[in-house]
C-alpha cells in the first residue's frame, strides 16, 4: 500500500495538526473505593468503557492514612469542651 486508502473508512477523528487518531480506552476512575461500584455500573451501561478500581476504602489506608493523621493529629479523638460561661 502506498499510504492511501481510497474507499476505506474507519471510526476515528482528525487532530488539529491533520493527523488522525482513534479512541483506545475510556477509563472510569473513581475518586475512592466507595465509588468502585458506581464505576463498574458505568461500564455496564456504556459499551467500551473500563473501570479502574481504587485500591483504598475511602482514602484512609496506607500512605493516605499517614498523610491524614499527620495533617489532623486529633482526628478520631473525643474532645471535651469546657462548659459555657
Amino acid at each position: 500500500m502506498n499510504g492511501t486508502a481510497k474507499g476505506l473508512t474507519f471510526l476515528g477523528y482528525r487532530r488539529e495538526d491533520g493527523r488522525v487518531g482513534v479512541r483506545n480506552h475510556v477509563a472510569v476512575i473513581p475518586l475512592d473505593g466507595l465509588a468502585n461500584n458506581a464505576a463498574q455500573g458505568v461500564t455496564k451501561i456504556i459499551h467500551g468503557t473500563v473501570a479502574l478500581a481504587h485500591p483504598y476504602g475511602d482514602l484512609q489506608f496506607g500512605r493516605d492514612l499517614e498523610l491524614f493523621l499527620r495533617r489532623w493529629p486529633a482526628a478520631g479523638q473525643t474532645r471535651t469542651l469546657p462548659p459555657p460561661l
